[in-house]
């Protein structure tokens, strides 16, 4: 995976913002949060904010939320945070983002997604940013947008800027 996320103990807050995970050769997921905990609660959330994935993804989704291979622990994340981030280069078939389970205080809004990809919460599976909206209760500033993996090495295009301006992430 691009990033894996676990907190260390019940009070650890973990922040990934302002980044660029780029792979010519794909991953299983850009940031696969997997926090939870058998017997404590967790203190403190899960921030994924700013950020950009430009790969493949071989495996699960650009974002997972969960434990897509196995059960999720008794007491899951439920502070978590995924704001304007940029998902590009992915390819028919691969999800945007799949979450094993609705985090009770998800704040999901102002990104900007692939259009080939899709999205999944627990077993429903939705081709599209309008379902998705629907059936998760997030990302309504949201967009998808064809973005080209070119445009993030080099001066931002006009395709780019506009959707950016749509959804108000920022590119890194």
């Amino acid at each position: 995976a691009g990033e894996t996320l676990g907190l260390a103990d019940a009070g650890d807050a973990v922040t990934v913002r302002d980044n660029l995970f780029v792979s010519t050769t794909g991953w299983e997921a850009c940031w696969w949060i997997g926090a939870g905990h058998g017997t404590t609660p967790l203190a403190a959330g899960v921030s994924i904010a700013n950020n950009t994935c430009a790969a493949a993804i071989t495996r699960h989704a650009a974002i997972v939320v969960g434990n897509p291979e196995g059960d999720d622990p008794a007491i899951r994340l439920d502070d978590l945070q995924l704001e304007a981030n940029l998902i590009t280069g992915l390819g028919d078939g691969d999800l945007n983002l799949l979450a094993t389970y609705a985090p009770a205080a998800w704040r999901v809004d102002g990104n900007v997604y692939a259009p080939a990809g899709g999205f999944r919460l627990v077993d429903d599976r939705v081709p599209s940013l309008d379902a998705w909206r629907e059936l998760g209760g997030v990302d309504a500033e949201s967009r998808v947008c064809e973005v080209p993996v070119s445009a993030l090495e080099g001066a931002v295009d006009e395709t780019l800027a506009a959707c950016l301006g749509e959804a108000g992430a920022t590119r890194r």
